[in-house]
């Protein structure tokens, strides 16, 4: 009986061990890139810059993170400048930087707008380039 009992708990440990190591390692190790990848990810990044710079100060800063299905990209903005906007230029920015942002990444991407000053979304995108303003 202590047997059995010991063969559970040690099957138990290692179940859960298999577990732990399956994503520590999916989360803790870095991601290497080859020069190809490294020469993609640089150019992508001097893009997405290029968006901040020709914004006149309405971007503030943008992000980009694959998870794994799609490109997610916040992009930050002005608070003023933005509450400055009619919501026809909101709709028209969002529209044509998200277009912008979407063709830099060489997949499915979602770009997203939020306040830099607070972090709330101001307008909300989706993966076939909508936008929703938010506020």
């Amino acid at each position: 009986m202590k047997s059995k009992i010991l063969g559970i708990f040690v099957g138990i440990i290692i179940v859960g061990g298999i577990i732990y190591a399956i994503n520590w390692s999916t989360f803790a190790l870095p991601v290497v890139y080859g020069d190809a990848e490294e020469e993609m990810v640089d150019d992508i990044n001097v893009k997405l810059q290029g968006l901040v710079d020709n914004s006149n100060g309405l971007i503030t800063e943008v992000s980009v993170e694959h998870t794994g299905s799609y490109y997610q990209v916040d992009i930050y903005l002005e608070e003023n400048a933005w509450k400055g906007l009619d919501e026809s230029d909101k709709q028209s920015f969002a529209k044509t930087t998200g277009a912008k942002a979407q063709k830099i990444l060489p997949d499915s991407t979602i770009v997203d707008f939020y306040s830099a000053e607070n972090g709330d979304i101001v307008v909300q995108g989706d993966v076939f380039g909508a936008y929703t303003i938010v506020h």
